[in-house]
């Protein structure tokens, strides 16, 4: 009965720490936004460019910051 118990608690903490790196991962662009432009060309390469606090980076498609990103 007492490892019963246990295993309770652990599925317990396992769904608290799931839940609280949901939080911070969905908090992160809400305390810190980042405008992002995406440019297609009509050969199929594509640029994304992030505007943040210190200014405009580019990044590669291997970025994984969109849908279409993600696909190539």
């Amino acid at each position: 009965m007492r490892a019963f118990r246990h295993i309770t608690f652990l599925h317990r903490l396992a769904l608290a720490w799931f839940m609280l790196s949901l939080g911070v991962g969905l908090a992160g662009p809400i305390l810190q936004p980042k405008s992002i432009e995406i440019v297609f060309s009509s050969a199929g390469a594509l640029k994304v460019i992030v505007h943040g606090g210190d200014g405009a980076q580019e990044q590669g498609s291997d970025s994984m910051d969109c849908a279409p990103c993600a696909i190539a």
